[in-house]
């Protein structure tokens, strides 16, 4: 007898071997529980006009339903896994099936359609199971780490097996019980997804008014031609270095290094730096090039070239990244920070002007990037309108953030029994 049976139970629970469950459910293995969806015999692609087919880009991570296909005539499907209405479309390969990637496709014109080879088709059985509470249960991350430890395949490219997945054991509670468990999932993630939607919405929305106000202004005004497109009246038309002083990184010598915190910390490359990402992996007791809170962070080489960040506090600027700060006097730097993301893909393209693979923007194409200057009034207005833009998406970014760990709590506690969904039968 195992330490964890010797331990008393609260009434109306029982050991089992996935641990406590309450004593109305059982332990079921999923291939008993489900069907697993294969072709019908006698159905003929070529009886048809038009085939659905679902792609592994199409299918969602984050949502539980999508309707997004491409139709195919028969002859186009060299290959492909059979699926009907209503199914979960689960992948099987990684890295998309650690990542939560699966969703369930009611919507089609015909009752079937095609997948990408890489998906495991999954339905209920009548009586029995219910569809979408095995869509949930597949979404714990402890679970998903188990079964990622059965792939099979060559790095890179493995495969979770139909067999392994069959032969997975499940909490199975009584079918009323999994349907009001799926609801209150459910429930809390449209939830999710509505947040979602709406910082999409919230982010589209600042793109949009960025690219009004840095061409339109904020008064009306008439607006002119230029060499860089129409611009207000008021407004000039000026190279970066003569409205912001550049500092461009420069690498400390290696053995000032260290990683016990000692001097100041140096970023580099990527620059994974600022509030969500606090902790640098290395400090430098002799700074050579450095930052000041407040100041633009500007990825200058490699694929990250273009990235853009704020700095909040000092840093060491390594060879990877540049500092932007406006002059008091011509630009501030808030509006500055707005107009550079704005036009970061231009800059990014002047970096891959010169032919390499490898972006990099100099010093001195940084210096000569021609930009708009606002006067001081709409730089000011600027500024405020995009900030509490900023200030709204950061509101929905956070109640996305807690609405996520309230669903992967109650994810947790309703797919063990120690929260019951019965009130809701």
């Amino acid at each position: 007898m195992t330490n964890e049976q010797t331990v008393p139970l609260a009434e109306g629970y029982m050991h089992t071997e996935l641990g406590p469950l309450p004593d109305s459910w059982r332990v079921a293995r999923i291939g008993d529980a489900y069907h697993f969806t294969t072709k019908p015999r006698g159905l003929r692609f070529a009886d048809c006009e038009m085939i659905p087919f679902v792609p592994m880009e199409y299918i969602p991570i984050g949502k539980t339903h999508f309707d997004s296909f491409t139709p195919k005539t028969p002859g186009d499907l060299t290959s492909g896994t059979y699926f009907e209405r209503g199914d979960i479309l689960l992948s099987k390969i990684t890295p998309s099936f650690e990542n939560g990637k699966q969703g369930i496709i009611e919507v089609l014109p015909i009752p079937f359609g095609v997948a990408t080879t890489e998906v495991i088709p999954i339905h209920e059985k009548p009586g029995i199971s219910d569809k979408l509470f095995l869509f949930y249960y597949l979404l714990q991350d402890d679970v998903r780490v188990a079964l990622a430890g059965k792939m099979e395949g060559t790095t890179g490219r493995q495969r979770l097996s139909k067999a392994t997945l069959e032969s997975w054991q499940l909490p199975l509670p009584p079918l009323p019980e999994q349907r009001a468990i799926a609801r209150t999932l459910g429930a809390v993630r449209e939830t999710v997804e509505a947040r979602r939607r709406e910082l999409a919405l919230e982010r589209e929305r600042k793109a949009a008014l960025m690219q009004h106000l840095f061409t339109h202004g904020t008064r009306g005004e008439r607006r002119k031609q230029t060499e860089i497109g129409e611009v207000p009246e008021s407004w000039q038309v000026v190279r970066l270095g003569q409205v912001a002083d550049l500092i461009m990184g420069q690498s400390p010598p290696g053995e000032t290094y260290n990683t016990e915190g000692d001097g100041v910390p140096l970023i580099n490359g990527p620059a994974e730096y600022g509030p969500e990402h606090p902790m640098p992996i290395q400090w430098t007791t002799r700074p050579t090039k450095v930052c000041e809170p407040g100041d633009i962070l500007f990825c200058v080489r490699g694929a990250t070239a273009g990235r853009m960040n704020v700095a909040d506090q000092q840093y060491c600027l390594g060879r990877g990244v540049a500092a932007i700060r406006g002059k008091h006097d011509r630009f501030d730097t808030i509006a500055l920070r707005y107009l550079l993301h704005l036009k970061r893909s231009s800059l990014y393209n002047i970096a891959q002007g010169g032919g390499s693979t490898f972006a990099n923007i100099n010093g001195h194409q940084m210096r000569d990037y021609i930009i708009p200057l606002p006067n001081r009034g709409d730089q000011r207005d600027i500024a405020a309108v995009l900030g509490a833009c900023d200030t709204k998406i950061a509101t929905v970014e956070r109640e996305v953030d807690v609405t996520e760990e309230l669903f992967r709590a109650m994810l947790e506690e309703l797919m063990t029994g120690r929260l019951t969904a019965s009130g809701l039968i």
